[in-house]
């Protein structure tokens, strides 16, 4: 029993020496972001998302009288003029109008849209190009058969005026022949009645 005492003894002191260590906790640290701060402002290149603002022009007026008194008249000045109101933005998602200066560069879909756009657009006028060419040569053609058909019908007309001109020549020798006939008739018709 007493080496049980002893044992237990050291086991106690041994416990006694060596200190336990505390365990360490890991802790998760967290940051929590808000999704919005309550009173922040808007960024300037968003502020079309949201809302539209004012368009203002000037306008630069020469002299002129006052309508309701034709005694005042008023010297050259610059007149401003809201002609568009601010108004909300409806639309979701529309693109931001661009500031004037510097164009915001459009995204590659955007882009890629466009080109393909463009190319289609070609490939239509170029159709349309070679289709307007051809009706072009068959419409030449035509006025050039037109043309020939025309130099043949001219051509007949100039024969058709030759002949009858001929024609005209030799019915007026006809007929000068005929009056002759007649004349010579009529001529041995008074000589038979003056020689009863």
């Amino acid at each position: 029993m007493k080496i049980f005492l002893l044992f237990l003894g050291l086991l106690f002191c041994a416990g006694c020496m060596s200190a336990a260590k505390p365990q360490e906790i890991q802790v998760e640290r967290q940051i929590v972001m808000p999704a919005s701060v309550a009173g922040s402002n808007i960024p300037e290149e968003d502020l079309d998302r949201i809302r539209y603002g004012e368009d203002m022009k000037a306008y630069v007026v020469g002299r002129y009288i006052d309508p309701s008194d034709s005694s005042i008249m008023y010297e050259k000045n610059v007149l401003y003029r809201v002609e568009e109101s601010p108004q909300w933005n409806l639309r979701p998602n529309t693109e931001i109008r661009p500031p004037v200066g510097k164009t915001p560069r459009e995204p590659p879909t955007l882009q890629k849209i466009v080109e393909s756009e463009l190319r289609s657009e070609l490939e239509r006028q170029r159709r349309f190009s070679e289709s307007l060419i051809l009706q072009t040569g068959k419409a030449a053609e035509a006025v050039e058969k037109a043309v020939a058909g025309m130099k043949r019908i001219e051509e007949q007309n100039s024969m058709l005026v030759r002949r009858i001109s001929e024609l005209e020549r030799q019915m007026g020798e006809i007929d000068a022949k005929i009056r002759e006939i007649e004349a010579e008739r009529t001529i041995e018709n008074l000589k038979k009645e003056a020689g009863k």
